[in-house]
């Protein structure tokens, strides 16, 4: 069923100056069948045109018909924008007669993240869509330190396979190693990890911590809850091929806010580096939770990787060493 508009929900972030739209059609066996060829400004909904300070325009940049729409794109608030198709959409078609659905974007400044609603399910705009298989999960727990392997047969690629194993152990840090091999489907490939932080203290050459987090509620060694409050700090496995970096992201979000910071920015920290098609790449990161008063640096260089070659050796401070095997077993040893 083919509606009669097309609804843009749009997450603010001003950052996206521009944008360009034109040639929304269904393509597949049936050919093309043109929607709205963005020719005129007419059908935009009014909550777009009465927009405070929008400034819509018919551009000759175009990738069909004679023009395109152009909009300040920046100026819009996070909400629901509508434009009413201007071409043919009163019409029926077989199951099969067409399978996609196609809409020409050019954007000024960043990227911009929309949802695409009303004419088919939801869209979104602006991210490029995981392909995944799950070919087997498992899960153990020793003691009070606990363990989680997924095997991707297919991630990113149809012929790409990731194999994720985390080890959290009894201290509350975190262990995540990924081996990725990508075929040879698409060769050139840049890989690695992400972790999020609300807040930036401080940051290393391979390491970034948060600001205080906020007070949560931990059970003691007895069982009883007891407010504590923590940072966070994640470190990266680099090598020389291998960089870290970190990214300002401006925009709202809703997640848990213990310390009710204004919900606007957040950071994208992450590790990276190009990859070779048909070999396999191992990433690793540890996260650390950790009292305010503690010194970041010293619990950074107290994290240190070990690859072997049956696995991977990560030691946190004098006491702690965490062994990740290829087999999937693994182990937590403490010295006194």
């Amino acid at each position: 069923m083919v509606g009669d508009r097309l609804t843009l929900r749009n997450f603010e972030n001003r950052k996206s100056r521009a944008l360009w739209f034109d040639n929304l059609r269904l393509e597949g066996s049936k050919g093309t069948r043109l929607l709205d060829g963005f020719e005129n400004e007419k059908t935009w909904h009014k909550n777009v045109t009465s927009a405070k300070g929008i400034k819509v325009e018919t551009s000759s940049e175009h990738t069909q018909g004679a023009a395109s729409q152009s909009l300040n794109w920046g100026v819009l608030k996070a909400g629901a924008y509508a434009r009413m198709l201007a071409d043919a959409h009163n019409f029926t078609i077989q199951p099969g007669d067409f399978e996609t659905l196609r809409l020409d974007v050019k954007y000024e400044g960043i990227r911009p993240y929309l949802h695409l609603r009303d004419l088919c399910q939801q869209i979104d705009l602006g991210d490029q869509a995981l392909l995944y298989t799950v070919g087997s999960a498992r899960a153990e727990q020793h003691g009070h330190d606990a363990f989680g392997e997924v095997v991707f047969s297919r991630y990113g690629a149809a012929d790409a396979r990731l194999t994720r194993r985390l080890v959290l152990t009894a201290e509350g840090c975190l262990i995540i190693r990924d081996q990725w091999t990508v075929g040879k489907s698409q060769p050139k490939w840049t890989a690695g990890q992400l972790w999020q932080l609300y807040a930036m203290k401080e940051q290393g050459k391979d390491w970034f911590c948060s600001e205080d987090d906020g007070t949560f509620s931990v059970p003691d060694d007895h069982g009883n809850n007891k407010p504590v409050t923590r940072q966070m700090l994640v470190k990266f496995s680099t090598d020389a091929s291998t960089e870290t970096f970190v990214e300002q992201i401006d925009q709202t979000y809703s997640a848990p806010n213990p310390k009710k910071r204004p919900q606007e920015k957040f950071f994208t920290t992450g590790s990276k580096r190009a990859v070779s098609a048909g070999a396999e790449s191992s990433f690793t990161l540890v996260v650390v939770p950790h009292e305010p008063g503690q010194d970041a640096k010293s619990i950074a260089d107290g994290i240190a990787f070990k690859e072997q070659a049956d696995g991977l050796e990560v030691t946190i401070g004098k006491s702690t060493q965490v062994t990740v095997r290829r087999d999937g077993s693994w182990e937590v040893l403490r010295k006194p």
